[in-house]
């Protein structure tokens, strides 16, 4: 705390609070805590946090590699920013330096005598590949999709630590290791299950009802949208950071459910809710999952938009190496800005066949661009969509599809559910979970040529 300070980041009781809690020893000089999870509304000084962390690090600590991740770059470049401000401004600290890389996706800092290093690094699709240190951050925790590769890099070192911080998880495949963490740390604190060597620290509004009674969560949260009480319990930063006035303006601007997730840290479990049956079943589509599988030959495009237009997905489809359709989520990412651009670069790098869009869905509010510079679109109606569905529902259940497992994808297929469209059906978007990425997979599928589409049999 007194180094924050010296530096001129002055910590507020929550973030003295966590870090006084990730930070214990065990007698043996280790960390009590592997993990540290921070989980609060946004702006109430995660950011701090972390630089505060780092900062220590880099000069009481003597860790010789720091990693800092986030799903977006910019953010990621906003925490570089932030500690390589306050080193350079505070001469004790920037005597150290030995060198810092402003260079774009380079960005890092590295003292001297010892040599220690802090590198900033954007995740690729949220995956924690490609990642090590001794301390791990993972900011932006809530688009988390792959640990795996991650863990074991980790275990080599001699005192590791690894944080996830985020908002509230959203209703998406990307936040279930978060959601998992939440659980864990959660039934830890009321002492139901012990939680490992996990710290963890969340800010949010308690709702009593069982979240499985959907009528009676519903209508607790819809009460707690305008508590005072509520906001202060979730906010630790109301007062230092955050105004009443600007929440005001918030829960104007937002949705009740946009509002209630990122403002007061409530979310639903949707893994625990049951429904009508998925589309597709999940032996058939664990069936068609072919690792190996390939694309060859020409490739279709297809893209499609979340229904809350917040996430876009890009799907590709072709003749599979191993038999078949080859279909693959080739890129899922926020937003929709992203994806003019990227249609109109694969276009002349990858040459596609077709680049389809249903006109009628989400995705047809970006056919205007698209067709302003020069994007050339096939549009499927929606009849057309009806029948892609179909499809690709008795392509799956004949094991014709190769897919290599993608979790997205997995969750959005897991999700679908059909909705009637004159005599026959196609997949409904408008349920919780966005199922964009399965849409895109199937209109690119129902473009695509393919070869073989006899079953096939993996044998493990």
């Amino acid at each position: 705390m007194d180094l924050a300070a010296s530096a001129g980041l002055v910590l507020e009781p929550h973030q003295v609070n966590v870090l006084d809690g990730a930070l214990g020893e065990r007698p043996d000089g280790r960390w009590a805590a592997f993990e540290v999870g921070v989980v609060e509304p946004r702006q109430n000084g995660k950011g701090g946090i972390i630089t505060a962390r780092e900062l220590a690090g880099l000069y009481l600590f003597g860790e010789e590699l720091q990693t800092h991740t986030a799903h977006r770059f910019d953010t990621c470049l906003e925490g570089f920013r932030r500690i390589r401000d306050l080193i350079v401004d505070t001469p004790d600290l920037s005597r150290r330096v030995r060198r810092i890389s402003d260079s774009h996706g380079q960005e890092s800092i590295e003292l001297a005598n010892p040599t220690q290093r802090l590198l900033f690094k954007a995740r690729s699709k949220g995956s924690g590949r490609g990642f090590s240190g001794d301390v791990v951050y993972l900011d932006e925790a809530f688009y988390l999709l792959d640990l795996g590769a991650l863990l074991p890099t980790m275990s080599a070192r001699p005192n590791p630590q690894l944080w996830y911080l985020s908002s509230a998880p959203l209703p998406r495949i990307e936040s279930d290791t978060l959601r998992r963490l939440s659980k864990r740390g959660r039934a830890g604190a009321r002492g139901r299950k012990r939680s490992g060597r996990l710290a963890y620290f969340e800010w949010c509004a308690k709702v009593k009802a069982d979240p499985k009674d959907r009528e009676a969560w519903q209508a607790e949260v819809a009460a707690l949208l305008d508590d005072p009480r509520a906001r202060a319990e979730a906010n630790p930063g109301l007062g230092y950071r955050l105004t009443n006035e600007f929440m005001d303006t918030e829960q104007a601007a937002m949705t009740a459910d946009d509002y209630a997730r990122e403002r007061l840290g409530i979310y639903p479990d949707i893994e625990d809710e049951v429904g009508e049956p998925p589309a597709i079943d999940g032996g058939d589509w664990a069936a068609c999952k072919a690792p190996a599988s390939k694309s060859v030959g020409p490739v279709v495009l297809a893209f499609e938009v979340s229904v809350d237009r917040k996430w876009s997905a890009v799907a590709a489809a072709s003749v599979s190496t191993v038999g078949g359709k080859h279909v693959e989520v080739v890129e899922n990412a926020p937003g929709t800005g992203w994806v003019v651009d990227w249609l109109l670069t694969r276009q002349e790098t990858l040459e596609p066949t077709a680049i389809v869009c249903n006109p009628s869905g989400p995705a047809g509010g970006l056919l205007a661009e698209c067709n302003a510079r020069g994007v050339r679109i096939t549009e499927a109606s929606q009849s057309e969509f009806a029948k892609a569905s179909q499809a690709a529902c008795d392509e799956i259940t004949n094991h014709a599809w190769r897919h290599l497992g993608q979790p997205e994808l997995d969750k959005a297929v897991g999700a679908a559910l059909k909705r009637t469209s004159g005599d026959s059906f196609v997949f409904d978007r408008r349920g919780e979970v966005d199922i964009s990425p399965f849409v895109a997979v199937t209109l690119a599928a129902a473009y695509a040529t393919s070869e073989a589409l006899e079953p096939f049999l993996i044998v493990t």
